[in-house]
């Protein structure tokens, strides 16, 4: 199934040709989003964790208390950095 068709939180990974490895990200997709007929525009709010950190662990810190929905509406993409 293509996660762009499911909203909610999805953790994903894109494969990197310079290294061969699978870089993972979270990505919080709003409510409606998969439902939209018309060309909405939906805000990109990046989270970057800390040393230590991962996509999931800075995704869970931004969500609000129920634990599903971010506390801005958009789309919220938490990538795994290193290096």
């Amino acid at each position: 199934m293509d996660p762009l068709e499911t909203e909610g939180l999805h953790s994903l990974a894109l494969h990197s040709e310079l290294d061969g490895s699978d870089q993972p990200f979270a990505l919080q997709l709003p409510s409606g989003y998969a439902k939209r007929k018309d060309k909405a525009r939906y805000p990109l709010v990046l989270l970057l964790h800390g040393y230590n950190g991962t996509p999931e662990s800075v995704m869970r810190a931004f969500l609000d208390s129920t634990g599903d929905r971010p506390r801005v509406p958009g789309i919220v993409l938490a990538p795994y950095s290193h290096g």
